[in-house]
């Protein structure tokens, strides 16, 4: 493996971890006149523009593939409860938008948005594919592949995502490592492994899918220069919870053979997902 510095390091095993970065850059106009919160930078300036919105269309518009797939929702939903709380839902039109001909990819997920939406007053549109954005002072439109356009006041954009430059350097279509499904080996590699977004799996790219395949990776490693092969394989398994509001959340969990299957929300769900923040990261630091 060569460095970026040109130096050539030497491996028994080596585990490609590098991730996925939001491209605002693929859509004509975006960072000019759209909003992410994907940066802390992007997170920060949104902060400042909802201050001081007093009300207009706000459109949620995403793009594909991104990683943390039930975050579009989870903003909406906390849009729309930000709004309540704020004495302005009234003045505002909440739109969401998604590119492919549901609200979410995976159709479980997508067939329990739409009754919240519907109850929420949140307007939807699929088959939506941000392709340029213009604005002047502060409001735009969004033109669509598809040869649509919808206006807007703020935009909150969720841009489409790539692997890294050094692996979309070296040939990787997209920066996406094509995977096996099970031992989470780079096709082609028997020494090579890849985990979490940089996969090419048709799979969630989250905390939790990165978090599962580490378990699998890091035992498979210790098998092979044990035992000479490896140990287990991955199931698919991802598990997400969905934030519905301020102080409400349901959750989903599913593998390569069990869709998933959201529940109800509830206060209970949200200090759960609450408390196991603290409880993982206390249990990465060693405290726990």
């Amino acid at each position: 493996m060569r460095t970026k510095s040109g130096k050539n390091v030497e491996y028994d095993y080596l585990v490609i971890a590098t991730g996925s970065n939001p491209r605002t850059d693929l859509i004509e106009g975006l960072d000019e006149h759209g909003d992410i919160f994907y940066t802390l930078e992007g997170a920060k300036k949104l902060r400042e523009k909802l201050r001081k919105f007093e009300g207009g269309r706000v459109v949620v518009s995403n793009a594909a593939p991104h990683k943390c797939p039930v975050a579009p929702l989870e903003i909406t939903f906390m849009l729309d409860e930000y709004f309540r709380a704020k004495g302005i839902r009234d003045k505002v039109e909440l739109h969401y938008t998604y590119p492919i001909g549901r609200v979410h990819a995976l159709e479980p997920v997508a067939n329990w948005a739409v009754p919240e939406f519907e109850k929420r007053d949140i307007k939807y549109e699929t088959l939506f594919n941000m392709e340029k954005i213009e604005g002047k002072n502060g409001s735009g439109v969004i033109h669509s592949m598809e040869g649509f356009e919808k206006e807007f006041d703020l935009l909150i954009a969720i841009p489409p995502h790539k692997g890294t430059d050094a692996l979309i350097n070296s040939g990787i279509q997209d920066g996406w490592v094509p995977t096996d499904r099970h031992l989470l080996k780079a096709e082609g590699h028997e020494n090579v492994y890849v985990c979490g977004d940089t996969t090419n799996l048709p799979i969630s790219k989250a905390g939790s899918t990165a978090h599962f395949e580490a378990d699998v990776v890091a035992e498979n490693i210790i098998a092979e220069i044990k035992e000479g092969h490896p140990a287990r394989d991955y199931d698919g398994k991802v598990m997400c919870f969905i934030e519905t509001g301020f102080s409400s959340a349901t959750y989903v969990w599913f593998n390569y053979t069990t869709p998933p299957d959201p529940v109800p929300p509830s206060k209970m769900i949200h200090w759960l997902k609450l408390g196991y923040n603290r409880i993982y990261w206390l249990t990465a630091r060693g405290i726990l």
